[in-house]
């Protein structure tokens, strides 16, 4: 087996959609972007994870592997940045069922899974350890989000990825089918939301 080294990838994209509710002939603005409350965090194989287990999720969470997520931009946000998180530093005795739970079964998934069987990890590169920091939706409805995900380096560089959750019925998944970039950016979006642990 090679070894591989898993930087994390942590999510992007989600509609900025605007829903229209009247009340006294006035519209109301719905904001994907509104903070999640009462966040906490959760070490990850040595990568800390925002989670919110009594609103937003993950509901069934088992060291590494968790899943069940609100069907709101907030539970899209948190499944796209813990299962990127999560896939990222699975050890080898327990990615296969975190991708089972949590990724949509698709032809880039089985790609996933035959690179992942041939590999093999041992966690965080200290030198390239992440901080998630925050994240932008860029698109959302009740079926797919689009969901920048920044995190900071111990270089105090900051990168954003792009990641997509599909609504599958019961709970988010990440879609590995759609364009995973990772980029270096200098700041987080205007309107983005700022998590901190």
């Amino acid at each position: 087996m090679k070894k591989l080294k898993i930087s994390l990838l942590s999510v992007a994209a989600a509609t900025l959609m605007l829903s229209g509710c009247s009340s006294d002939n006035e519209a109301e603005e719905f904001n994907p972007n509104a903070a999640p409350q009462n966040i906490t965090w959760v070490d990850v194989q040595g990568i800390s994870v925002p989670v919110n287990p009594t609103t937003y999720g993950p509901k069934d969470s088992s060291g590494v592997v968790a899943h069940k997520y609100e069907h709101s931009p907030q539970g899209a946000a948190l499944a796209a940045i813990g299962t990127s998180a999560r896939l990222a530093v699975a050890p080898d005795d327990r990615w296969d069922e975190l991708v089972g739970l949590t990724v949509q079964p698709n032809e880039a998934r089985d790609q996933w899974i035959i690179a992942r069987a041939q590999s093999h990890v041992e966690g965080i590169d200290e030198e390239a350890r992440p901080t998630i920091t925050g994240y932008y939706i860029t698109a959302y409805d009740d079926k797919a989000a689009e969901v920048d995900v920044y995190s900071t380096y111990p270089d105090n560089s900051m990168a954003k990825a792009h990641t997509r959750v599909v609504w599958a019925g019961e709970d988010w998944k990440l879609d590995l089918s759609s364009e995973q970039r990772i980029e270096e950016v200098e700041s987080m979006s205007d309107g983005a939301v700022t998590l901190q642990s």
